[in-house]
């Protein structure tokens, strides 16, 4: 697989908020949003490195330094992880290893096949009109992922405006998603542009059933790599 970086970190976003873990952050991405805070994986910035998945399962396991028991939450993350053909025999090979896993996805490319179904949980966070994506949301594909269940599948939008608001509740109608599955977060990508996107998240999700999540290591570290 081709990796850009792999750290440890408390998890900033979603249903596991605050809990360390390590982050698997692998290169290349076909959506290119507008204000992604991880564009060095895929606009020719960084190239990444080929890892076998042997030698990333061994990585993982030494994340923290040899004092420290690396954190049995892992976070596969990108860039877009499902461009990588091999992302499957990871979650496999991790699962086996007894950890907990997150893949963070748009949900542009259909769900994978999977022989097992190791503790995981998809993040799908179709992007909305704010992100200016090269690949926008389809209903097709992520019908698809709907129709995996909701036990391990969490829908996270990242609401900037109103017309996201908008597009969102399009979506949310649309694929007749459950409210309390659905997270939505701020859009920012600095400790000052939180605090009034995080004010005017929570105000316009009051009394809509939805969860208003936030961004823990950009209010700790603005866009400090690595956090």
């Amino acid at each position: 697989m081709r990796v850009n970086e792999v750290y440890r970190a408390f998890q900033g976003e979603g249903l596991f908020l605050g809990q360390e873990s390590v982050f698997v952050r692998l290169h290349g991405c076909p959506v290119h949003c507008a204000w992604c805070d991880s564009a060095f994986t895929w606009d020719g910035s960084e190239e990444g490195r080929e890892v076998s998945i042997d030698d990333l399962i061994r990585e993982i396991e030494q994340v923290g330094g040899v004092d420290r028991d690396p954190p049995c939450n892992v976070v596969i993350t990108g860039g877009e992880p499902l461009i990588h053909k091999a992302l499957p025999i990871l979650l496999e090979a991790l699962g086996r290893a007894d950890r907990t896993i997150e893949v963070e996805t748009s949900g542009v490319l259909s769900p994978p096949k999977m022989r097992s179904h190791w503790s995981r949980y998809w993040n799908v966070s179709p992007k909305l009109p704010s992100a200016e994506p090269r690949m926008p949301p389809d209903l097709d594909v992520l019908g698809q992922w709907r129709d995996e269940g909701t036990d391990c599948i969490r829908w996270k939008f990242v609401v900037a405006d109103d017309d996201d608001w908008k597009a969102m509740l399009v979506l949310v109608d649309t694929l007749g998603l459950v409210r309390d599955k659905v997270l939505l977060m701020p859009c920012a990508r600095t400790t000052e542009e939180l605090a009034a996107a995080q004010r005017w998240l929570l105000e316009g999700a009051a009394g809509s059933g939805f969860r208003v999540t936030t961004r823990l290591h950009t209010l700790a570290y603005g866009a400090e790599r690595g956090r």
